[in-house]
């Protein structure tokens, strides 16, 4: 989303004059208005993470990264080493650990019924990154940034 323009003959499909009036970019982990996520979708308004944003997200990582290395020897987390859902009591062995979040992935990433457009996608990833900008996650940064 937070792609640069370089020339006037447009980028991904859109024109450069569709960002000459956006003065100023949206910081996701902070206050995100309405306002701002129109601007992202509509407008294709710039989107970064501030360095204090990508300080929460990195601790949260960091956590989990400490589970994970105490793999079968650690409390059950939610989702981290343990099922979802119904499953949420079953602990998944460390040897297991990484194939639970690919098949997570995995079952989120299926869709049903017509594509949507350009600006519904671009306020989903928007909102997506936001919920994950604000450190609970355990996300990775790569991530994040693979998102804005």
């Amino acid at each position: 989303m937070g792609q640069e323009h370089t020339r006037s003959s447009g980028f991904r499909g859109f024109s450069f004059d569709t960002m000459r009036h956006v003065k100023t970019s949206v910081s996701v982990g902070l206050d995100l208005r309405l306002q701002d996520i129109e601007d992202v979708a509509v407008r294709y308004r710039v989107v970064r993470v501030p360095e204090e944003v990508r300080a929460k997200v990195r601790a949260s990582r960091d956590a989990i990264e400490v589970i994970v290395a105490r793999g079968d020897s650690g409390k059950p987390v939610y989702g981290v080493n343990t099922g979802f859902g119904a499953l949420a009591e079953t602990r998944i062995p460390a040897d297991q650990m990484r194939a639970l979040q690919r098949n997570l992935i995995r079952s989120h990433a299926a869709g049903v019924g017509p594509l949507l457009g350009i600006p519904a996608v671009r306020a989903m990833i928007l909102l997506r990154a936001q919920v994950l900008a604000l450190g609970h996650s355990g996300v990775r940064e790569v991530v994040l940034d693979a998102l804005v």
